[in-house]
């Protein structure tokens, strides 16, 4: 637990140093690749993920695959059931940018919505997941270091985006990201 702690908060400290440059980057490749890298996950939960078409964003290709595998990876391991997680995109409407403290007339952003059927969370704690350190559920039965939400947090904000999560106890739990499309 504790070396998984270190390398997390590794993880989470070179997210602040942008020294890469950002690329066109195809999502779909970005998912393709994290599925494979959690397929034996994937098959031993039994779960079914589906995704619509997802865009080309300027982005760092590491940082996106950090995002959805951290959001896939919650969804499987938060489930009491067969995981169902649905991936879905369109364009963002100009109140959903302004709803998310985004400037409409800065770009087109697309909304991704990453959706399951795990046990959920009370919605009181929606801004509090994605601060560092901070686990809803204690105990041995979900692992993990607190860490997760917030690197997928400013990994959205180092894109110029913004996430946010609508969740309530056993009825799933829908994380709402919006980033710049590729001009």
């Amino acid at each position: 637990r504790m070396s998984n702690l270190i390398r997390d908060v590794l993880a989470y400290s070179r997210l602040s140093r942008l020294e890469e440059s950002f690329v066109p980057t195809d999502l779909n490749e970005v998912l393709a690749q994290v599925r494979v890298d959690i397929e034996l996950y994937v098959d031993e939960k039994q779960a079914v993920i589906t995704s619509q078409r997802l865009p080309v964003v300027r982005g760092n290709t590491l940082q996106l695959h950090q995002l959805f595998s951290n959001l896939i990876h919650n969804a499987l391991k938060f489930s009491d059931k067969k995981p169902v997680i649905q991936i879905t995109c369109a364009l963002a409407s100009q109140e959903e940018i302004r709803s998310q403290g985004l400037d409409p007339d800065i770009a087109n952003y697309a909304k991704i919505e990453v959706i399951d059927n795990g046990v959920g969370f009370d919605p009181q704690y929606s801004d509090k997941i994605f601060t560092l350190f901070q686990r809803l559920h204690q105990g041995k039965k979900y692992e993990g270091t607190g860490i997760g939400l917030a690197l997928c947090r400013k990994i959205v904000i180092n894109h110029h985006g913004s996430i946010s999560v609508v969740s309530a106890p056993g009825t799933g739990t829908t994380f709402t990201i919006c980033l710049p499309l590729n001009p």
